[in-house]
């Protein structure tokens, strides 16, 4: 299987939850291709993304899918779709032939059990707990399979 060649972000109505997740690809160096979503616009000019990735692909469409470029853009078997605490729901018919993880803010470990979401403070750590790949190994984990990103 070939490495991730990069990743895009969803990104959700939480500016701050999204900041840090797209500000975590940006730290480690991982080549942003798009960007889309309700604080899309803020977190580029925020983060000053177009300096570092001049042909990124950003829209602040809600459903970002629904954008041509963004459509066209993040097709390609070898990114990796991030959703920052997206608010809407991802159709299927894009999922299809797309990979991507979905994060969310969370507390654990915490706040554990039943109301862990309520009894949380919302995103504490992010940076820790971001992605779910071994940064000592930089392996990306996706069911029973891995792939490695290629920087």
């Amino acid at each position: 299987m070939k490495p991730f060649e990069g990743v895009y972000a969803m990104v959700g109505e939480d500016f701050e939850y999204s900041l840090e997740c797209v500000r975590v690809i940006q730290e480690k160096n991982i080549p942003l291709v798009a960007i889309g979503g309700e604080s899309s616009g803020r977190i580029v000019r925020e983060l000053g993304l177009l300096t570092n990735y001049p042909k990124l692909i950003c829209t602040n469409e809600i459903a970002p899918w629904n954008d041509t470029d963004f459509l066209v853009g993040t097709k390609n078997p070898l990114l990796l779709g991030i959703s920052c605490g997206l608010s809407s729901i991802v159709p299927k018919v894009f999922l299809q032939d797309r990979f991507c993880i979905n994060t969310h803010p969370s507390a654990l470990p915490f706040n554990r059990g039943s109301h862990q979401s309520f009894l949380g403070n919302n995103g504490v750590n992010i940076r820790r707990r971001l992605y779910s790949y071994n940064d000592s190994q930089n392996r990306c984990r996706r069911d029973n399979y891995s792939r490695n990103f290629s920087n």
